[in-house]
C-alpha cells in the first residue's frame, strides 16, 4: 500500500503572518465558529452511527436467539437435537459471510447502486456496479490506523464514506454472527471518519461538494477534527467524555493545543448526550436518560479491599497479562502470515463463527450443569431448562444465548450461586482462545469486550476459589476480583492494537 506523509507543518513566515494580521477580523472569527460547529456535528453524527450499530445488533441478536431458544426447547430428544445446531451454524455463517465480505474485498458505489435499482422500474437493461478488490480499511477496530494518521501517516481510503459503511454494518454482522468481539473499538474509527467527512464538506464517493467549510480543508485542520472524532467515538461507546479526551491526548495525537482540548471535550459531551437521548427514547423511557453509552457496566456498591487480597491481585494481573500477550501474538501472526487470499479470509471467519456455535451447543447439551431459578436473583429470559428440573435452568444457556456485552453484565452482577466452577472454567478457556483467533480475522471487530469478559470470568473463578479456601478467615467480596481482573486483560489492549497493525 502506498502510504505518504501528511502535511502538518504550519507556515509561519513573515509574509504569512502579515496576511494573518490583515485578515484577523471576520475571517478569523468565521473559522473559529466553524470549528465549533464541526465538532458539534461530529458529536451528533458519531452518536447516530453508534445508535444504528446498537439497535442493529440488538434486533438481529434478539430474533436469532429467540428462535434458537425455541428450537432447543422443541428439539431436545433424538435426532431433532441436531436442528438447533444446524440453525445456529447456518445463521452465524451467513451473518459473518456478509460482514467479512463487506470489509474484505467488496467496494460498491452506493450512489451507482441506488441508480441501478431505480432504473429497474424503467428498463430491464440494468448495468450493475462493478465489484473490485482493494486493500480493506474497515478490518479490525481501526485504532492503529487512526493513530498512524494522527501522527502523520497518510493511509488511502481510511477516512472515506465506504469505510464508514463497511465498518458500521460489518461490526453489526460480526457481533450478531457469534464472533468473540465487541462493537466499542470500531466506534473510534467511525467517529474519526464522521469528523473527517463533516470538516471537509464534500464526499468523493457521492461526487458531491457542498461548498461549506472550504477554509478548513487542510491536513492540519483535518487532523485536529479526527482527534475530536476519535474522542467522540470513545465517548459514545462507553459514555465517558473525559475518557474520550484522554484517549486522544495520551494514545492518539502527537499534535495538541489548549483550544483543541475544549473542542474535543465539547464533541465528546455532545456524542454522549445524543446517544443517551436516542437510546432512551428508542427503549421507551426518554425522560430517564439512562443510556449514556453503548454499554453500561452498572453500579458496584459495597466493594472493599483487604490486605490478604493484594498478593492474589498481583498474581492475577501478571498471569492475565502474560497469557494475553503471548497467545494473541501467536494467533494474529499466524493468521496474517499464512492466509493471504481474500476468499480464504472470509472462509476463516465463517469457520470461527461455526466453531463458536458448535462450542456453545456442545456445552449446553452435554454439560449437565443446573442451578435453581432463584439463584440469579432476577428473571432472565435467555435461559432454558433443557434437561434440568422444573425449578432449575441450564447455566450454559445463560452465557451463550446472549451477546458478549450482555454476558459480561450478567457475570458482573449475578448472585454467587448463579454459576458453577465447571461452567466458568470451560467457558473462560474456550472463549479466550476464540477471542484471540477472532481478532486476527478479516472482520470489523473490537477486542475491548472480549478482554473484559475474559477477565471478569477469570476474576469470578478466582473469587469463588478464595471463598472456598478461606470460608471463615475473611469476608471475601467476589466483585473485587471481577473488577480488578478485567483490568489485567484490558491493560494489554494497547499492545494488541499496535501488534495487529504491524503484522
Amino acid at each position: 500500500m502506498n502510504r505518504n506523509s501528511q502535511d502538518y507543518d504550519q507556515c509561519e513566515n513573515k509574509l504569512f503572518m502579515e496576511e494573518q494580521e490583515n485578515e484577523r477580523s471576520l475571517k478569523v472569527r468565521r473559522k473559529w465558529m466553524a470549528r465549533w460547529i464541526v465538532n458539534l456535528l461530529t458529536g451528533i453524527g458519531t452518536a447516530l452511527v453508534a445508535t444504528v450499530i446498537e439497535i442493529g445488533i440488538e434486533y438481529v441478536a434478539h430474533y436469532k436467539f429467540w428462535l434458537l431458544r425455541k428450537l432447543v426447547v422443541w428439539c431436545d430428544t433424538g435426532w431433532r437435537t441436531a436442528l438447533p445446531l444446524l440453525y445456529w451454524i447456518v445463521v452465524n455463517c451467513c451473518l459473518v459471510f456478509l460482514g467479512s465480505s463487506l470489509v474484505t474485498f467488496i467496494e460498491v458505489n452506493i450512489l451507482v447502486l441506488s441508480r441501478a435499482v431505480s432504473s429497474y422500474f424503467i428498463s430491464l437493461h440494468i448495468h450493475l456496479p462493478s465489484v473490485r478488490s482493494y486493500s480493506p480499511q474497515a478490518v479490525g477496530s481501526g485504532i492503529p490506523q487512526i493513530k498512524c494518521y494522527l501522527n502523520g501517516v497518510k493511509i488511502p481510503g481510511l477516512l472515506t464514506l465506504r469505510a464508514l459503511i463497511a465498518k458500521s454494518f460489518g461490526v453489526i454482522l460480526s457481533v450478531s454472527g457469534g464472533l468473540a468481539c465487541g462493537k466499542e473499538g470500531p466506534m473510534i474509527h467511525s467517529g474519526a471518519i464522521v469528523a473527517a467527512g463533516v470538516s471537509q464538506g464534500r464526499s468523493k464517493m457521492l461526487k458531491t461538494d457542498f461548498k461549506i467549510f472550504e477554509y478548513l480543508r487542510s491536513d492540519t485542520e483535518r487532523r485536529d477534527f479526527v482527534s475530536g472524532g476519535a474522542a467522540a467515538g470513545v465517548s459514545a461507546a462507553f459514555g465517558a467524555p473525559v475518557g474520550g479526551l484522554l484517549f486522544s491526548l495520551e494514545e492518539g495525537a502527537s499534535f495538541w493545543n489548549q483550544s483543541l482540548t475544549w473542542r474535543i471535550v465539547f464533541a465528546s459531551m455532545i456524542a454522549t448526550f445524543t446517544v443517551n437521548v436516542l437510546l432512551s427514547a428508542i427503549h421507551g423511557h426518554p425522560a430517564d436518560l439512562s443510556n449514556p453509552g453503548l454499554i453500561s457496566f452498572g453500579r458496584f456498591s459495597h466493594i472493599t479491599y483487604q490486605a490478604i487480597e493484594i498478593p492474589i491481585f498481583l498474581l492475577m494481573g501478571v498471569l492475565g497479562k502474560y497469557l494475553y500477550y503471548h497467545v494473541t501474538s501467536d494467533f494474529k501472526t499466524a493468521g496474517g502470515r499464512y492466509i493471504a487470499n481474500n476468499w480464504l479470509k472470509v472462509l476463516e471467519a465463517m469457520l470461527v463463527s461455526a466453531i463458536s456455535a458448535v462450542m456453545g451447543f456442545t456445552l449446553i447439551f452435554l454439560v449437565n450443569d443446573c442451578v435453581p431459578d432463584d439463584a440469579r436473583g432476577h428473571h432472565d429470559e435467555s435461559v432454558v431448562k433443557l434437561y434440568c428440573s422444573e425449578s432449575e435452568h441450564n447455566v450454559m444457556s445463560a452465557i451463550f444465548f446472549k451477546t458478549p456485552e450482555q454476558t459480561l453484565i450478567a457475570i458482573l452482577h449475578d448472585n454467587m450461586g448463579s454459576y458453577t466452577v465447571l461452567t466458568l472454567s470451560l467457558f473462560v478457556c474456550l472463549y479466550f482462545l476464540l477471542a484471540c483467533w477472532t481478532y486476527g480475522l478479516s472482520v470489523s471487530s473490537g477486542i475491548f469486550i472480549p478482554c473484559l469478559l475474559t477477565g471478569a470470568t477469570w476474576g469470578r473463578l478466582v473469587g469463588m476459589g478464595v471463598m472456598y479456601l478461606f470460608p471463615t478467615m475473611v469476608r471475601i467480596n467476589v466483585s473485587v476480583f471481577l473488577t480488578l481482573e478485567w483490568g489485567s486483560f484490558t491493560e494489554v489492549d494497547e499492545f494488541n492494537f499496535e501488534n495487529y497493525d504491524s503484522q
